[in-house]
């Protein structure tokens, strides 16, 4: 069977049996990593802007557009560009690319990797163009995030893995329509796994995840840590709406209200 999503939680360094150490952690935290990344070059960027020279009314977007140093891209080290930049292509969802660029992820990977030249161990920028260093700005500093999982395919995934158990005669015939019926609620089960887990990132900084309600619904949230500043994101949403859990007062008392979920399909 292909699970990639389901292996990808499933390897996850916080939770019990997930692949730990700084080395192969899997796809779900390289993920979780380059949010970090981006979060720190964020954080790191505001230290850094003179906001004395904002000027009343001046567009704030463009006010730190003019304050970027670009000559950063000139010449970027092979693990940040593939891991960071190439990679990190997947964190951002279709539309990103086509309100942002104009254009398609593949046609923005395939002019990132046309404009960067491999030099000992580094990329080296030889098509200095301004809209490549506006594409590399953005993918550095964007935090317009996909959903760290797709509940769907992660839903579809479970339903594949019941039909290879129901074609072995292991359990009778699948409940397919009620497994999809009951996706948000299975989904909130999933996640509840990450519910006060903690991930250490590779320069040591620790990321507390947890369930909460945002915008109307449970999300599985991060508090990093970027710089020493406090940032939480919401990472993932279940689609179980916060309101159908009228119990729920706060991020503590979400602990149990996953696991007493009863899925009668």
């Amino acid at each position: 069977l292909e699970l990639p999503l389901l292996k990808e939680i499933r390897e996850f360094p916080a939770l019990p049996g997930g692949t730990q150490g700084s080395a192969g952690r899997g796809k779900a935290a390289a993920k979780l990593e380059r949010r970090y990344q981006r979060l720190c070059f964020v954080q790191e960027s505001l230290e850094h802007v003179d906001f004395k020279r904002l000027k009343p009314g001046q567009d704030f977007e463009a006010f730190m557009l003019g304050q970027a140093d670009f000559s950063r891209y000139a010449l970027i080290d092979e693990k940040i560009f593939t891991g960071l930049f190439i990679g990190g292509l997947d964190d951002y969802p279709d539309s990103f690319f086509g309100s942002m660029f104009g254009m398609n992820r593949e046609a923005i990977r395939a002019l990132m990797l046309a404009s960067y030249a491999e030099k000992a161990g580094k990329r080296l920028l030889v098509k200095n163009r301004l809209f490549i260093l506006s594409v590399m700005r953005s993918l550095h500093s964007s935090l317009d995030f996909a959903p760290l999982w797709d509940k769907e395919a992660v839903v579809n995934e479970i339903d594949a893995v019941l039909a290879f158990f129901a074609g072995r005669g292991i359990i009778g015939q699948r409940p397919s329509a009620a497994l999809k019926a009951k996706s948000a609620e299975l989904f909130l089960c999933l996640l509840n796994l990450f519910h006060h887990t903690e991930y250490f990132h590779e320069d040591g900084v620790k990321t507390k995840l947890y369930l909460t309600p945002f915008r109307g619904y449970i999300s599985l949230a991060a508090l990093f840590s970027p710089l020493g500043k406090a940032h939480s994101l919401s990472l993932v949403s279940s689609g179980f709406p916060s309101a159908a859990l009228p119990e729920a007062k706060g991020v503590k008392d979400l602990a149990p209200l996953a696991e007493g979920l009863s899925l009668r399909l």
